[in-house]
């Protein structure tokens, strides 16, 4: 860990991010880059580029996604993680494994180290509702504003892929994003999971009747 000078007044720790090669991060939130391109020649006078680490690194700009999070643009597992995960995976402990990081303030943009914890999803949740940060009737699912598909439709994605047919094809039949139906089909997190550990706890309970 090493001390540098954060919006040019504080003095802050950083550290090195984990699974982000060539960025780390303040305790304020500032995410730092020494990641650069340089240019090459090809073959016939072709011009392209190849990954670098510069020596001066440059503070990345980040925006609010949203969920009124702040986000950047990096390469690694994720290519747009949000700000707070990322002091968090740098500097505090989770020796419990627990999955989200919960703002203590409320304050959503808020990423600075003394705000942020590891909590589970069912202690982040309890904490905004008693807040009022999260209201509890708020739209989910395919009532949500930002559904892309009905329950159906996901559900239709998920039997297709089953029975052996291409995300592309999918795609082709049922008029989504290739990439979409990929996430859907797969169903490891979010509604496509949800609704495939639904279905098949249905299945299950018929099969027990």
């Amino acid at each position: 860990m090493a001390s540098v000078t954060d919006s040019g007044r504080f003095s802050a720790p950083i550290c090195p991010i984990p699974g982000y090669p060539g960025y780390d991060v303040s305790s304020f939130g500032r995410v730092r880059s020494y990641r650069t391109k340089i240019a090459i020649r090809g073959e016939g006078n072709r011009c392209g580029s190849r990954s670098a680490m510069a020596t001066n690194p440059r503070i990345l700009k980040g925006w609010p996604n949203g969920d009124g999070y702040t986000s950047i643009r990096a390469v690694g597992p994720n290519s747009r993680p949000m700000v707070h995960r990322l002091v968090a995976q740098a500097f505090l402990p989770n020796p419990e494994r627990l999955p989200e990081v919960d703002h203590r303030n409320y304050v959503k943009s808020d990423a600075r180290l003394d705000n942020l914890e590891w909590v589970t999803k069912a202690e982040n949740i309890r904490r905004a509702l008693a807040s009022g940060v999260r209201d509890k009737n708020r739209p989910s699912g395919e009532a949500h504003y930002g559904a892309k598909a009905s329950d159906a439709e996901i559900l239709e994605m998920q039997r297709l892929y089953r029975d052996g047919v291409l995300c592309s094809e999918i795609a082709k039949r049922l008029n989504f994003n290739v990439s979409y139906v990929y996430q859907m089909a797969h169903a490891r997190r979010g509604r496509g999971k949800k609704l495939k550990e639904k279905h098949d706890g249905s299945k299950c309970a018929s099969a027990r009747g």
